[in-house]
């Protein structure tokens, strides 16, 4: 019996995830008012847009402009899948971030994408939003992910060039205030006036990690701090911004490769 689920993070509205498990339905010719992008994982399917049919095989992307009418329908008994229903305004906007040019679409209205590392990256994606990923995070992965979609469907490099050191440094100090607060990378990029897909490149490439992770690292500084001061992990996991305690547990270790009992723990 197919089975169906919906994940969203209503501090990440631009998108909708739905998994599907071994479903033999057939769809009636429809449209989506959101981007859609989609990753057949098992079985196979035949897609039909703008007068084609064309297949949609187990490891391939698939993926619709708002509103184009289409249906995928399962060629074997049964198809396991990922969707992404994705903000048109939004989609539209950072595909203009990423592209430049003229404004409207600039990829083809109805494809399908035969690209491993692509199709394991959206896959990693949807479990993103699955788990206990911060807003932060999650937006991270979003706006990189899709970015270099569309690079790809457009087969061309990204415009910009780097921004200027400054503004790496403001978002530095940025990400360094009120750690317990859930940000986004739409929100840091609008207060300091930058574009969220080269602001997170140029961070990634002039720092060597994420806003995210560097964030993360500050917030596990912080436990630290607290920790040695004898403030219970609880108190600790709550005033640096995780979401619960185990969260907190997974993510100390990872990156002090001890737990915050061990830590604490001192003769």
């Amino acid at each position: 019996m197919a089975t169906h689920r919906f994940m969203n993070d209503p501090t990440v509205p631009w998108v909708e995830f739905r998994f599907t498990q071994d479903s033999e339905e057939d769809y009636k010719d429809h449209f989506h008012p959101e981007f859609f992008l989609g990753a057949v994982t098992s079985g196979v399917a035949t897609g039909h847009s703008e007068g084609r049919d064309f297949p949609v095989a187990a490891g391939s992307l698939v993926h619709f402009c708002p509103n184009v009418v289409h249906r995928c329908n399962p060629e074997t008994r049964s198809r396991t899948y990922v969707v992404a229903l994705i903000s048109p305004d939004w989609a539209l906007q950072l595909q203009q971030d990423v592209l430049g040019g003229a404004t409207g679409w600039q990829i083809p209205t109805a494809a399908t994408l035969d690209d491993p590392t692509l199709f394991q990256r959206f896959l990693k994606l949807a479990t993103l939003f699955e788990d206990q990923g911060s807003a932060l995070e999650r937006t991270e992965g979003l706006i990189l992910y899709l970015g270099d979609f569309f690079l790809r469907l457009a087969e061309q490099p990204a415009i910009s060039p780097l921004p200027a050191s400054r503004i790496i440094s403001d978002l530095k100090e940025r990400l360094g205030r009120n750690l317990e607060e859930n940000l986004t990378l739409p929100q840091i990029a609008d207060e300091l006036g930058g574009n969220p897909y080269h602001l997170l490149r140029s961070f990634k490439k002039t720092v060597g990690i994420t806003p995210h992770a560097y964030r993360l690292n500050l917030r596990i500084e912080m436990a630290k701090e607290m920790l040695r001061d004898g403030d219970p992990p609880a108190q600790v996991a709550a005033a640096t911004g995780f979401v619960d305690q185990s969260h907190f547990h997974r993510t100390f270790r990872q990156i002090v490769s001890a737990t915050p009992g061990e830590f604490q723990r001192r003769k």
